[in-house]
């Protein structure tokens, strides 16, 4: 089983994910899925990918939630679930 990332490994996943969302290099609900793909990956867990969220939108609530609406219209946890699959099966 994969181990969880120590605080400076999420420290550094939240800064380079609102980096490039700040940038345009991402949209938001490419962050969303990257996070929830890393928590089913058994890297973070759920209340990490919510502080991570929090910390990425600077804490705007409303933009959390818009984030999370897209996410869940465009991908589903059964393609989250195959996507972590194959890339544990690679070595």
């Amino acid at each position: 089983m994969p181990m969880l990332y120590n605080d400076k490994q999420i420290s550094a996943v939240s800064k380079e994910l609102q980096r490039k969302f700040i940038a345009g290099e991402c949209e938001a609900h490419d962050v969303v899925i990257t996070l929830i793909a890393l928590n089913k990956a058994g890297r973070i867990v759920e209340s990490t990918v919510k502080e991570v969220m929090m910390n990425v939108f600077f804490h705007n609530r409303a933009g959390v939630l818009r984030a999370l609406q897209k996410a869940e219209d465009l991908i589903d946890e059964m393609t989250i679930n195959n996507i972590v699959s194959e890339v544990q099966a690679t070595k």
